[in-house]
This record gives C-alpha cells, structure tokens and sequence, in this order.
C-alpha cells in the first residue's frame, strides 16, 4: 500500500513550494527530473494503445508524479526502505494506475517493467542528489539486464509480474554482494563507459 493511501487518498503530491529563489531552483530541478524520469520509462516502450490521446497521457503522467512524490516525502526521503516495502510499493503503484488508466496501454494494464523503471529511476535521480537515503533497487533496463546472465535477452519494457522482478533483484543482488545495489548500478555503468567524461 502506498504511503498515501494510509491517511486521505485525495491528497496529490507535494504541497506547493513558496516561489523564494532558492525553492523556484529546487522547483526547476524536479520538474527537469519527471521530463528525464517519464522519457526513461516511457519513451520507446511501445506501451500506450495508439488511441491512447495526449491528453489522457498527460493525466496518467500527472497522477503517476503526484502518487510517486508523496510516496518519496512519506516513506523515502528519511528512511532506508527495504527490498520487501519497496515491492509493495511497486505492486500498490501499479494497482493505482491499472485502476485510474489501465486503458491507455496495451493488454489494459501498465507493465511491472514499465513501472519499475520510473520509480526507480525517479529515486535514483533524487538520490544522486542528496535528497533521500539510498534507493534499494536500481532502474531494471536493457544495460542492466545485461549483466545478469539469466536475463541478457529479456526486455525490461515487457516485466509482466513482481515474480520475475523479485528474481532478476535477487541475482543482481548475487552479483553485487555486499554493495547495495543502487552503488553497485552506478558502478557498473562508469565501468561501461557509460557516462560522459569530458576530455
């Protein structure tokens, strides 16, 4: 269960940040975040009905931001979550959007893969800046995938059940070892090469 959905559902999102210079600059970095966040989990994927308006795409993505910002105030700004809270949350997040926009994407429902990569990358986004504990996952994409044998040929975008997401974590948790996995993904990435370094 969403944070959220403990206390008045009709909450959404964060509470408006007063427009001092120093909130406006905080205020342009997350909405520079949800426009990297939304293009990292949606663009690409295929996941939308071509129906699908954008409009209504509009509104899915303003609901999957003000659920997943108040989740981040509530539940992962302070507090370490652990692998099993975090699945919940994921499963929840999932619920709620199946319930409110299930018929803007093929098969009627948002994918578990779909899913995890923005809220995943939402926090890891934050995270890298200082603005909550350590995530306890990483993003799940193809670069990641790769690393983890049993997976290399699987595509992220079509991670239909939380089963199949709790595996592929737990190998790279096999993989890892004692790095939390969040350290372990920004690891593998500058391994690769995969950060721009200027010359």
């Amino acid at each position: 269960m969403l944070a959220s959905e403990k206390r008045d559902g009709n909450r959404k999102g964060l509470k408006r940040l007063s427009m001092t210079p120093s909130n406006a600059k905080v205020g342009f970095l997350i909405d520079e975040i949800w426009l990297l966040t939304f293009h990292g989990g949606l663009g690409r994927t295929g996941v939308y009905k071509k129906t699908a308006s954008e409009q209504s795409r509009t509104q899915f993505r303003r609901f999957v931001r003000s659920l997943i910002d108040q989740e981040v105030e509530d539940s992962y700004r302070q507090t370490p979550q652990t692998h099993e809270r975090h699945c919940e949350v994921l499963l929840s997040l999932k619920r709620r959007v199946d319930e409110e926009y299930g018929e803007l994407f093929n098969g009627d429902e948002i994918t578990m893969g779909v899913v995890q990569k923005i809220m995943n990358l939402h926090l890891k986004y934050r995270w890298c800046l200082g603005w909550i504990t350590i995530p306890p996952h990483f993003p799940v994409d193809a670069i990641m995938l790769r690393e983890i044998p049993r997976y290399r040929d699987t595509r992220w975008s079509r991670l239909a059940s939380i089963e199949e997401y709790r595996d592929i974590i737990e190998c790279a948790q096999g993989i890892a070892g004692d790095v939390p996995l969040a350290e372990w993904e920004l690891q593998t990435f500058a391994r690769r090469g995969i950060f721009v370094h200027g010359s």
